[in-house]
């Protein structure tokens, strides 16, 4: 049946993660102690016990209220059985209930995108990618970005970026924690005098450049190449440059059945 998780079901929810995510165990600990809200978690009971669950967390586009939808898991046993599909039908009740226009979520990979369009989601919010690799010496200071800079600078760069999805607070705060404790660095740099940040994994070939803000991916994705040492970084974009090219990252569907609003998502919980 559909059910709001409750406290008491932690143990049982971290149990299904792992079965279907994986580890690290410390990750998930983190994310329960954390973030884990009941009214957010959406799942289906057998004999009182979740096999399905949808996380719905908060965000803003173009002043309405939406949902990133995150952690959706069906427990092997119980795979099969249209779960997810009831589940998401009820998560767009309980969403427009909440006010709520649009859902959003990040694919875990390209060949989940059809099935995702079959519930009425389509690709809403591309990214542009380019490798770069090492080149010369780049002047170029980095120092950590703190929450509250990184707060206040990714507010002024979604500002300029049309259909930027936002995450309000909390939940900016645990994406800010969790990235930094779990995914990599966010780091604060100066172009022509004008604050940016760039937030980067280190990935087994080099990094990945998740997000960075300053009008010259390039130049800053070298010169963090030559702080870590790496060889290659592959730089995410909010728009097109010279050498970039567009690949669909996240989809989107508005709960009235019209088309979702192009825009950009980034440092999501993907």
């Amino acid at each position: 049946m559909f059910d709001f998780a409750r406290p008491e079901d932690v143990d049982a929810l971290k149990d299904l993660w792992l079965s279907c995510f994986g580890g690290p165990r410390e990750y998930v600990d983190f994310y329960y102690s954390r973030r884990f809200l009941p009214e957010d978690t959406l799942v289906w009971r057998e004999g009182g016990r979740p096999v399905s669950m949808m996380t719905l967390m908060r965000v803003r586009q173009a002043g309405e209220d939406g949902a990133y939808v995150y952690a959706v898991a069906t427990s092997p046993e119980y795979r099969g059985r249209g779960l997810m599909t009831r589940l998401d039908a009820w998560s767009r009740e309980v969403l427009e209930q909440r006010g709520a226009k649009f859902s959003a979520l990040v694919p875990a990979g390209p060949e989940l995108f059809p099935m995702y369009q079959g519930l009425g989601y389509r690709a809403a919010y591309p990214v542009w990618v380019r490798e770069v690799r090492r080149a010369a010496k780049v002047p170029v200071e980095f120092t950590p970005c703190t929450y509250e800079e990184f707060r206040e600078l990714r507010r002024r760069f979604l500002f300029r970026v049309p259909g930027g999805v936002l995450h309000p607070e909390p939940e900016l705060r645990y994406v800010y924690d969790e990235f930094c404790r779990f995914s990599g660095d966010i780091l604060r740099y100066a172009e022509e005098g004008r604050p940016c940040y760039a937030a980067y994994t280190r990935e087994k070939d080099g990094l990945l450049i998740r997000e960075v803000t300053g009008s010259d991916p390039v130049a800053a994705a070298r010169a963090l190449l030559l702080r870590t040492g790496g060889e290659k970084a592959l730089v995410r974009y909010f728009k097109p440059l010279r050498g970039f090219r567009k690949v669909p990252f996240g989809m989107g569907r508005r709960l009235d059945g019209g088309n979702p609003a192009p825009g950009y998502m980034a440092l999501m919980l993907d």
